[in-house]
């Protein structure tokens, strides 16, 4: 019956984007509780068991020069859930013993791919850099195979730094930018940037990305989203650009 329960709520969650927020809070409350040497008290730490979903009536489109994007296709109300994803991978600062975030993120996501090669198309079609082939003109034989430099590509133009809001994660680091760690999360990584005219805003629960409105959405209009805050200065946005 339990399982029963937990396979309806994913239903839920996937076809109508209904989500219990209090009990996913807990949820990344109780996931998150580090030992005292720092290691999470769960084994996964705070990665959520939840479906993503996306709301019908946005697609991906090719938008010149811009690349692709989220664009609607209907008219969306402020404060409308619109994308949820789990992410593809994701790294917490308390998880690394030598390396970096993104060198870490890097090695689990050639790890994974490794074990679950047809994940590989769904990660390459993201961007990777103005130096490498776009995925559609992949050789079929190479789309399922490993490219060090595209995983790196990616994740340079695609990793976010999973904000906490909650203050519920509780370690720190020196670089005030990659405190919490690094993570990469495909659908939501179709959106494109603007510091200023931004429709749609993001939020953190462990390691499920939610993307909301942030005002009303037009028919046509290009889904945007603000990567970091327009009051920052010129340098440290582009620094974390």
């Amino acid at each position: 019956k339990e399982e029963l329960n937990r396979l309806r709520t994913l239903y839920s969650e996937n076809t109508e984007g209904t989500y219990d927020y209090l009990q996913i809070v807990d949820e990344f409350k109780e996931k998150a509780r580090l030992s005292d040497n720092s290691n999470w008290v769960h084994p996964d730490g705070p990665r959520l068991d939840h479906a993503d979903y996306q709301i019908k009536g946005i697609e991906i489109r090719h938008l010149g020069r811009k690349g692709r994007g989220w664009v609607s296709t209907i008219q969306i109300p402020k404060f409308t859930l619109v994308l949820a994803a789990k992410a593809f991978e994701i790294v917490y600062q308390n998880e690394l013993v030598s390396s970096t975030p993104k060198s870490e993120l890097k090695s689990r996501i050639i790890r994974k791919l490794s074990v679950e090669p047809e994940y590989a198309s769904d990660l390459y079609r993201l961007f990777a850099g103005p130096d490498l082939i776009p995925y559609e003109q992949i050789d079929p034989k190479e789309s399922r195979s490993i490219d060090l430099l595209r995983i790196e590509g990616i994740i340079r133009y695609n990793a976010f730094n999973p904000d906490d809001e909650w203050g519920i994660l509780d370690f720190r680091s020196e670089d005030n930018l990659n405190q919490k760690g690094t993570g990469l999360w495909i659908s939501p990584s179709f959106l494109n940037h603007s510091c200023v005219d931004y429709n749609v805003e993001r939020i953190f629960f462990g390691d499920m990305l939610f993307i909301r409105t942030s005002r009303s959405v037009q028919i046509g209009e290009e889904l945007l989203i603000g990567y970091c805050d327009p009051f920052r200065s010129n340098p440290t946005r582009l620094d974390y650009l």
